[in-house]
């Protein structure tokens, strides 16, 4: 239910929201329904605070994003039951940017964060909101053998 619901809802979603604790979705709640007048951006916010709180509240988890596992678009079920969001949940990474690294990935796994760039052709700002996910950090940022590898 919950990859269905955040799929259809993708534009509203946030993975900030996501890697929240349930205090901290609270206090996030309280700020909100305390402003004087909400926009329809806020309302939205509420909503997806409160299922995202629901969810936690059930111990249904968020696992992170993955450039491997993770679809383009749509949030999937892991085999241990935590929600994967899609690569376009990155901050910025549009569907275009999200269907590239699909695409790259099933010719053949990425050997570095170099060729991640080059395959995709990724903006340098697409590329560090990856990492900020997390999503880089067991790929090294190039195939260069350095003398200290050997």
């Amino acid at each position: 239910y919950y990859a269905t619901y955040f799929t259809v809802r993708a534009d509203d979603f946030e993975i900030s929201i996501a890697r929240m604790t349930p205090n901290e979705i609270r206090q996030a709640l309280k700020e909100l329904h305390a402003l004087p007048s909400l926009t329809a951006k806020d309302k939205a916010k509420i909503v997806m605070l409160e299922m995202v709180l629901e969810m936690k509240m059930r111990k249904i988890e968020f696992c992170n994003i993955d450039i491997y596992a993770s679809e383009a678009l749509n949030f999937t079920v892991t085999e241990d039951n935590l929600i994967r969001p899609p690569l376009n949940a990155v901050p910025g990474l549009g569907e275009t940017a999200a269907e590239s690294i699909v695409s790259a990935r099933e010719q053949e796994p990425f050997n570095s964060q170099d060729d991640l760039l080059q395959r995709t052709k990724l903006s340098s700002t697409l590329m560090q909101a990856l990492a900020d996910c997390g999503c880089l950090k067991d790929l090294p940022k190039s195939q260069q053998i350095t003398l200290f590898d050997l």
